[in-house]
């Protein structure tokens, strides 16, 4: 369980360092933004590395019993989740709507699984991905540098849906595979 917290301890406070102008700053100097941008994705890379592998080997210690209808409403809230998590890049008429569609589409993600897994890795992963999405878009609102938004087509919407949609389904049937535990039964 040690080396999950380590990885989320990780990537939490890298991304903390891009939202925190003061941090950021003391690592992105001019001209050197190039050896910031690849310091922090290995760091990233590092963290999810480290977040994987410790939820892979974390012993199973049930602490709740998640109701039945949880995980049928996971599945709901992921897809949602995969389709914010498409729409959040480019023109999407979604972002016109919503200013951090991605860290909400994590947020619904993290709640999702929390809904349908009741061990303690599963609690410590998704739960800090939740506190995480939460204090990301506050520290964001708070830096006040909010970017201008493309006008969004709605072709170019559904066509990121359609990807987020079939990336969805494409996970949903291997996720025994890819982490051990069916999410469908």
């Amino acid at each position: 369980m040690s080396i999950l917290a380590a990885g989320l301890a990780l990537f939490v406070l890298v991304h903390i360092f891009t939202v925190t102008p003061a941090l950021r700053g003391l690592l992105a100097r001019p001209g050197k933004e190039n050896i910031y941008r690849g310091g922090f994705a290995i760091m990233v890379l590092t963290a999810l590395g480290l977040v994987i592998y410790g939820k892979s080997i974390a012993s199973f210690e049930p602490v709740w019993e998640p109701p039945v209808w949880g995980r049928h409403m996971a599945w709901l809230l992921v897809f949602i989740s995969f389709l914010l998590f498409s729409t959040a890049h480019g023109p999407s008429v979604v972002r016109k709507y919503l200013r951090h569609p991605m860290l909400i589409g994590v947020l619904i993600w993290a709640c999702a699984h929390l809904l349908a897994n009741g061990d303690l890795a599963s609690m410590l992963l998704f739960g800090t991905f939740a506190v995480f999405s939460v204090l990301m878009i506050v520290l964001t609102n708070l830096r006040g540098t909010h970017k201008p938004v493309p006008e969004g087509k709605l072709s170019i919407t559904l066509m990121q849906a359609t990807a987020g949609a079939v990336l969805y389904f494409a996970i949903l049937f291997a996720h025994p595979y890819l982490f051990g535990v069916p999410a469908i039964l």
